[in-house]
């Protein structure tokens, strides 16, 4: 895949986790660093139903288990059920709360992008108050996305295939 496309795929990301960048001027396409925004908008998830206690401790469990599983021995060689033994719950346990193993690296990226998230607008406001120039921002930006995407890219492929 190429560089320019793992870079749209973060930006897409993102704007779809709530958050906004970078406003692209398609016309004279170009991107104009001046208008960087920094908001972020409610996710649906966010207005649920609380989850019981122990639905949670579950979940952080099985997340847990699967992100040093993966770390281990990489995303492409480890199953549903090594996550559910590693976790220590039971296979419908796990089925029940994650239907695929794609669906529980999706769960484990949404935790890591937000994590990204809350690094870069740490790190853009940070830029901003120091007076740093747009285009620095921008370049820092662009770089973070995309060592992002490349670290995380086994478990992006675990959600979307090669």
């Amino acid at each position: 895949m190429c560089p320019l496309v793992k870079l749209a795929f973060c930006l897409f990301w993102l704007y779809n986790q709530g958050m906004h960048l970078l406003f692209v001027n398609t016309e004279a396409k170009t991107i104009m660093p001046e208008t960087i925004l920094l908001e972020t908008i409610a996710l649906e998830s966010e207005t649920a139903r609380p989850e019981r206690a122990d639905a949670q401790a579950n979940r952080a469990r099985i997340l847990a288990a699967a992100e040093r599983l993966f770390a281990e021995k990489g995303v492409a060689h480890v199953n549903m059920v090594e996550i559910g033994r590693a976790a220590g719950i039971g296979q419908g346990t796990l089925y029940r709360r994650f239907a695929s193993k794609s669906e529980l690296c999706q769960a484990l990226l949404d935790t890591q992008m937000c994590e990204f998230q809350d690094q870069t607008l740490h790190q853009l406001r940070g830029m901003s108050e120091a007076g740093a120039a747009k285009l620095a921002q921008l370049h820092w930006f662009l770089q973070a996305a995309v060592q992002f995407y490349e670290h995380h890219l086994p478990m992006m492929r675990g959600i979307f295939g090669d």
